[in-house]
Formats: structure tokens, sequence, C-alpha cells
């Protein structure tokens, strides 16, 4: 009876181990052995829908961890096997969900750039590589690779998800993404970028390191090193609340045209101002950062607030130059009190704490383009400018 007894202890106790601690599954580029994920030697095809659906299964009863085995993942789209990664519902509030790749850089994910060599990055058969939607939750990106030239929308991109976290994971010589190396858009509430590398990002002005935009929320960007966008290295556009930029190092070889480090823009056209318009993010905390360009160059700023277009309703986004003269020769409190009452930024939510900024040409600028037929109201030889906000905000 006791060594019965001892032994339902036994088994309560290995169950309760696995609870606690969750399970490990396997996944490569080509299905091996049995192909079911249960073990290296039975590894997964990433792609397959039957190994997601076994992970949102067993999310249910404990914590997952999908270790990727050393290999190319490479996305080729149109293709009789799909490899897009679109991650719909994936997660659990309570059980984790972490998706490791392996060491040293041996998870590689790539365009193939076979399949979109001849085609502009903006075509239709632009892709991400992996995307998370539709509530996706409680998931931990670890030491995924991202490389090469094939043309793609974004690496990884985070839409309508929340608590997500992106860490010790590298983008490197990524020349045609066509929106960002990663980023998150829409209702996301709490995505962390933490201990990562962006390195040579983008084609043109379209190209950015992270692309964050439309109504997300608590984005962090923290110990991450960013070197040479063509595009913003970090973007904020439109209703994005409350984000936090620490102990991260930004640096501008001058390879490109120089384009801010962090960035504020909208772009209102005409029919996006007769649906409310895009507005100014607010609750921006920069803090603990360096901020270097090697070469000096006009539009070194380490942050620019941009317009493009038209005015929201109820907003005067519009500064001609005799309103940035103006401006400048306000005092601090009045410059403040004139970016709130006019453009509604919440000057009181903008923080800049115990950062480094070397050859910038000025550390905060607002940017005014009347774009988009704007320019027939308000003429661009009067109201293209550049005003400095560095004595309002930092």
């Amino acid at each position: 009876m006791k060594k019965l007894y001892l032994s339902v202890i036994a088994i309560f106790c290995f169950a309760w181990s696995i609870m606690a601690s969750g399970i490990t599954m396997y996944a490569a580029p080509k299905a091996a052995g049995k192909g079911n994920g249960s073990s290296k030697a039975d590894a997964a095809r990433f792609w397959d829908a039957a190994l997601w659906k076994n992970i949102q299964n067993e999310l249910q009863k404990h914590p997952v961890t999908l270790e990727l085995l050393p290999g190319k993942y490479i996305t080729t789209y149109p293709a009789k096997q799909d490899t897009r990664l679109n991650l719909n519902g994936i997660g659990h509030d309570q059980n984790q969900l972490i998706i490791r790749g392996a060491a040293n850089h041996a998870a590689v994910f790539s365009r193939n750039p076979q399949d979109s060599k001849n085609m502009e990055p903006a075509s239709k058969n632009l892709q991400n590589l992996i995307t998370l939607r539709k509530n996706c939750r409680n998931i931990v990106f670890e030491q995924l690779y991202f490389t090469g030239d094939g043309a793609c929308g974004y690496a990884l991109q985070v839409r309508d998800s929340v608590n997500i976290t992106i860490r010790n994971c590298h983008w490197k010589n990524m020349r045609r993404v066509y929106y960002g190396a990663s980023g998150a858009n829409g209702k996301c509430d709490n995505v962390l970028w933490e201990n990562c590398t962006f390195d040579n990002i983008g084609y043109n002005s379209h190209a950015h390191m992270l692309y964050n935009a439309n109504y997300c929320r608590n984005l962090t960007v923290r110990n991450c090193t960013m070197i040479d966008s063509f595009g913003d290295f970090i973007r904020f556009r439109n209703k994005v609340q409350d984000v936090t930029v620490e102990n991260c190092t930004f640096i501008d070889n001058g390879k490109y045209n120089s384009s801010p480090f962090i960035a504020f823009p909208l772009f209102n056209t005409k029919k996006k101002v007769d649906l409310g318009g895009e507005t100014f993010s607010s609750g921006l905390t920069v803090r603990n950062c360096r901020f270097e360009f090697k070469k000096k160059a006009p539009r070194n700023w380490m942050m620019c607030i941009h317009n493009s277009g038209f005015n929201p309703p109820g907003l005067n986004y519009m500064m001609n130059k005799k309103d940035s003269a103006a401006f400048s020769k306000l005092d601090r409190a009045a410059q403040r009190k004139y970016l709130d009452d006019r453009m509604n930024l919440q000057t009181g939510r903008i923080k800049f704490e115990n950062n480094t900024i070397i050859n910038a040409e000025d550390a905060i600028v607002y940017e005014c383009w009347p774009l988009y037929g704007a320019e027939k109201i308000f003429p661009q030889k009067d109201y293209k400018t550049v005003t400095s906000l560095t004595k309002a905000l930092n």
C-alpha cells in the first residue's frame, strides 16, 4: 500500500512539473522522422498548420517552448507549400509560448531572393516573413536571425496582439524591406523589443527598422543597437500611446540619406481628414540612449515630429515661416503651451533623460510639409518648414 501511495505521489509530482515548466517541441525548415515536433529527430516543418494547432492545444495545459533547429527558413511565395508564417490567435494568457532560434544565428530567416528578383518591392507579392495577428498573446521570440535582400513587407510584424516579447533577435543586411524590419500595428498592447540588433536596413524612405502605427499602446525598446537605416530608425505613427526607448545605441555611419533616429510622423490626406485624420502619438520617454551621427548632414535629427498633408479636425499642424519664427522667440513654457493648444502634443508626457547626442544638426524638430493637395491651401514656399523643438522638449 505504501509503495502504491509513493507511486501515485511520484506520478502526481511528475505531472505537476510538466504543467509548471511546460514541454519542448521542435521545428525545422523540413520535417524529419515522424514530423510531429516531439523531438529533434521528429522535428515538424516550421510552417505546417498541424504543428501550430498542436502547440495551441498544448498551451491550454502548460507552457510550450518551440526550439528551432539550425537551418535556412526561407519564405517563398507563391509556392505550393506556403512558407509565410501567419499566426492567428495563437497563445494563452497564463501559459507562455517561447519560439527560440538556434544559437549563433544558426536559424536564419529570409525571403527567397529568386521569387522576388525581378519585382519591385511594392508589388502585390510583397510578403511578411512572420506575422502575429488576431489576438496572439503571451509569446516570446528569442534568437531569431533575419537577413537577405529578398523583398518583404516586414520580417517580423505584430498586429492586434498583446504581451509580445522579442529579445536577442538580429536583423542584418535587409536592403529590400519595404515597411520595417519589425514593428507593431493596430490594437497591440505591451510589446517589447529587448537586446536586439538592427543593422543596414532598407532601400528608400519607406523602409524603417521599427515601424509602429495605429492605436498601439505600451511599446518598449530596450537595450537595442540600431545601425544604418535608410528610413527612420524607430517610427511611432498615428495614435500610438505610451512608448519607452531606453538604454539603446543608435549609429548612423552616413551610408544613406540621413533620417531621424526617432520619428512621430503623420500623413493626412484629405480622405483621411474627412474620417478624423491621423493624430500625434503621445507619451514618449527616451532615456539613457546614445545617438551618434558619424558624418554631419542637414537632417541629422535625434527626433522628428512630422505632418504631411492637411490639418485634422480641431487641430492646427500647419506652421508657416512666420509661425516658426515667432515660435522660436517664445520661452520654453510658452512653446509647450503652443504645441499643446494647437497640436495636442501633450508635452508633459514627452520626456528625455540622460541621453548622449553626437553630431546632430538639431536634437528635436517639427517638420511641416503640405502634400496630397494641401499645398493648394498651404503653399509649400510658405508652409514647408522645419522648426526646432529642442528648447521646448529636451
